[in-house]
């Protein structure tokens, strides 16, 4: 091989060489790296998790004294009421608060008691809302006490009439409306059975704000040209247990009906009265709606309760949830109610109703005005309506200052009237008025 061709063979290598060098760098391995974590997120700021403030509200109830029962009563229905609310979530309207429940003992119907409760509740616990109380003296007291203080005020029952309270509004019916039906109902039961009402007697305490029952009852009776026929007028004092001598009075006057308004204790004295001194009137008209309550036999002992109470000539006329009177919501309530009460060894009548009652309307007020301002909830409240198709409607008697009112005839839209009887060794409470739900062969004794 001649030296001309070595050269030549020798470029040849070094230039297949450089085109390996160059053809690797431009294109070069890929690099192994090692996988590194992606940076931590930045946190994120989370608004604290704290609870509405609660919505006190303070419950001016006797929880000692003549009216306990009936104060305690009210007190366990709030407390039904209340925690259902609470437990769905409490106040949505007011960003789910709860609310909450303090209690004071007014003492009905000792009207300093009543004070000392309600200032205590908005001076010392700073209430923003207060309910009570169950008699018309302390309501009427708080009445006013709510107009200084510029706090809203519900009463349960107990209601006043014949003034306007700007800052008070009842769940309990007008006197009126107990006073003029006690009368008329009484009454046309003796005509309708043909039954002499030559001689009338009426025997009622005194209401709040200087207007009796008894001048209601007497105004009803001068309607139906009746008034002549009064032979005896009683006016009781509220604070009088021994009823003795009143009822010596009545014996005396010997009517054909009488007519009266006993409140609670007043009610079992009266019972206690007419049967020591032997007086039995044909037809006795009362608003008294718990002529049957196990605590109104016990106070009395069966025996005489039977012989005063366990008569045909009895009526009684009042605001009674009645089972043939059935609305849905009404008979909702009454199912879930039953179960809490009897787990608490609480009894249930009109007065737990009445309390549950002022907790749904209460919830519905604050959920409906979203707001804790006093002077707007006091308006809202005067106005508020409640249908009888709403869940929140559990009280199946005519309201008028909040219109609970139901166009159905079958309720009448005011009071109903009942008769205890017995049947196979029970008593019931058999229904004279709506009309219509009266049963066959009712039937009246007189002299």
């Amino acid at each position: 091989m001649s030296g001309t061709m070595r050269v030549r063979d020798s470029l040849l290598a070094i230039c297949l060489v450089l085109a390996i060098v160059l053809a690797a760098c431009a294109n070069p391995a890929p690099a192994v790296t090692t996988p590194t974590a992606p940076p931590a997120a930045a946190p994120q700021s989370q608004p604290a998790a704290s609870a509405a403030p609660a919505f006190k509200v303070g419950l001016a109830l006797p929880l000692s004294g003549p009216y306990s029962g009936y104060g305690l009563d009210v007190v366990h229905g709030l407390q039904f009421a209340i925690e259902e609310v609470n437990n769905a979530g409490g106040i949505k309207g007011l960003g789910g608060a709860k609310i909450e429940l303090v209690q004071a003992d007014s003492l009905d119907p000792d009207v300093n008691a009543c004070q000392t409760a309600f200032e205590s509740l908005v001076n010392k616990e700073q209430v923003n809302f207060v309910i009570g109380s169950i008699s018309q003296t302390c309501n009427g007291q708080m009445a006013s006490l709510a107009e200084k203080y510029q706090i809203p005020t519900m009463g349960i029952a107990g209601a006043l009439y014949q003034k306007d309270f700007p800052w008070f509004v009842n769940l309990g019916s007008q006197p009126a409306v107990h006073a003029l039906n006690n009368v008329n109902r009484t009454l046309d039961i003796a005509q309708e059975y043909k039954l002499p009402i030559n001689r009338i007697a009426v025997m009622s305490a005194p209401a709040i704000g200087g207007g009796y029952q008894l001048e209601l009852g007497t105004e009803a009776l001068k309607q139906r040209g009746l008034d002549k026929n009064v032979v005896e007028t009683i006016t009781l004092d509220l604070s009088a247990t021994d009823l003795s001598a009143q009822a010596l009075k009545l014996k005396a006057a010997n009517p054909d009906v009488l007519i009266t308004s006993l409140i609670g204790p007043q009610f079992t004295a009266g019972i206690k009265a007419f049967y020591s001194v032997g007086f039995d009137p044909p037809i006795w008209g009362d608003t008294n709606q718990f002529p049957t309550d196990p605590s109104t036999i016990k106070a009395v002992g069966e025996d005489v309760w039977r012989s005063v109470i366990m008569k045909p000539g009895r009526i009684y006329n009042g605001f009674y949830d009645h089972p043939d009177l059935k609305i849905k919501s009404v008979e909702a309530y009454r199912t879930r109610s039953a179960a809490w009460l009897k787990e608490h060894n609480y009894r249930q009548n009109d007065f737990t109703t009445f309390g549950s009652q002022g907790g749904y309307v209460l919830a519905k007020l604050l959920n409906d005005t979203k707001t804790r301002d006093k002077a707007t909830l006091n308006r809202a409240l005067r106005q508020l309506r409640i249908p009888m198709d709403d869940p929140n409607f559990v009280q199946a008697y005519y309201r008028p200052e909040i219109g609970w009112k139901t166009s159905s005839e079958t309720l009448h839209a005011d009071t109903v009237t009942i008769q205890p009887q017995e049947k196979d060794g029970n008593v019931q409470q058999v229904l004279l008025y709506p009309k219509e739900y009266r049963p066959a062969g009712v039937t009246f004794w007189h002299r």
